[in-house]
């Protein structure tokens, strides 16, 4: 009689390699019924989806029926889906193929789903990038070229008027360079390259000195800055250079917004282990569906602010980072009566 072999059959080798494949996958893969039952699906998927149909999974019984006639009609469909996840709709690439169920051998739909959430983000931001970006060159582009037209051509004659066209020649090639040093911090700090030069100071006069060396910009807005008086010596361990470039965002970004013939309070303030920088303006404060995207790179409150104001959006994200470079933490409160108050806290000294 023939001993038994102990070796496993083709068959079962495939099936158990298959099988290995399917646990090891990083994407969700999941076989489905021509009528949208889950037949059987690995790991991720299930983490993601549940038990879910064809239907569910898809968002509803339309789009899985299109979906399912698509694939009858052309062996496979690729597309790019918001699905319903256990965590909420979440965007995928899904590859829908016309397939078999091994087990009774009748059409089935097998799905392929990687989540392509990072990438759309991604995306997303390279295209505000280039809109606030393409904006915010159009506009000193357009005074820049403006000026040295009316200067080449000779038309203005008069010193004074000369005189007021180059001061809007060099204004804007200010405004500029502050865009281009703005993109270059946001990519030195995404890239972790930002080194922090760190010294035990005293917070209190480095802030009364950033306010003084930001007094002209406030006048030029009928804006006053006051520095309330301020608490005793507080001392923190932070780079002073980066500590003056975050204050002055969030003065800068409080000036900008505030009406005319009104005041900018920053003050500093010592709490239980940190140290707190505030900064009050009385502008119209932040609409609360805005407040989660603060902070956020290439955020304005709307398209109507941006354009009367300028800027790319990039202030408060260099605030956010520069301080968490400290260990420290940004945050926004709307004032009691009317106004805004952005502060960053730093862990305070002993």
């Amino acid at each position: 009689m023939e001993p038994k072999s102990t070796q496993p059959s083709d068959a079962n080798s495939d099936s158990a390699r298959l099988a290995e494949l399917a646990r090891g996958a990083t994407s969700a893969l999941a076989l489905y019924s021509e009528a949208g039952d889950l037949l059987v699906q690995n790991a991720v998927a299930a983490a993601a989806f549940g038990g879910s149909s064809l239907a569910a999974l898809l968002g509803s019984p339309a789009r899985a029926e299109r979906i399912v006639a698509a694939v009858r009609r052309d062996g496979s469909v690729r597309q790019e889906i918001d699905l319903v996840t256990k965590a909420g709709n979440v965007w995928f690439l899904v590859v829908a193929t016309l397939s078999t169920d091994p087990v009774t051998d009748q059409p089935a739909i097998s799905i392929f789903a990687d989540d392509i959430t990072e990438r759309r983000s991604a995306e997303r931001a390279k295209d505000e990038l280039i809109s606030v970006v393409s904006h915010e060159l159009r506009t000193p582009l357009t005074a820049i070229r403006g000026a040295v037209g009316l200067l080449g051509n000779s038309v203005v004659e008069d010193e004074g008027e000369r005189n007021e066209l180059f001061e809007i020649v060099w204004e804007n090639v200010l405004r500029l360079g502050r865009l281009v040093d703005d993109l270059l911090d946001v990519q030195r700090l995404r890239l972790g390259a930002v080194e922090l030069v760190v010294a035990n100071i005293d917070i209190t006069p480095l802030v009364r000195e950033t306010v003084d060396l930001l007094i002209n910009t406030s006048l030029e807005s009928a804006v006053s800055l006051v520095v309330e008086e301020p608490a005793p010596s507080i001392f923190v361990r932070a780079d002073p250079g980066r500590i003056v470039q975050a204050l002055s965002n969030l003065v800068t970004n409080a000036v900008k917004h505030s009406p005319p013939n009104t005041a900018v309070r920053v003050s500093v303030t010592k709490r239980v282990g940190f140290v707190r920088v505030s900064v009050r303006d009385e502008g119209p404060g932040v609409p609360d569906a805005f407040v989660p995207r603060l902070f956020a790179p290439f955020s304005q409150a709307d398209s109507t602010d941006a354009r009367l104001f300028g800027g790319a959006g990039l202030g408060l994200y260099i605030v956010r980072t520069l301080i968490g470079a400290h260990g420290g933490t940004v945050g926004y409160e709307r004032a009691p009566d009317r106004g805004s108050i952005f502060f960053f806290d730093l862990p305070s000294e002993p």
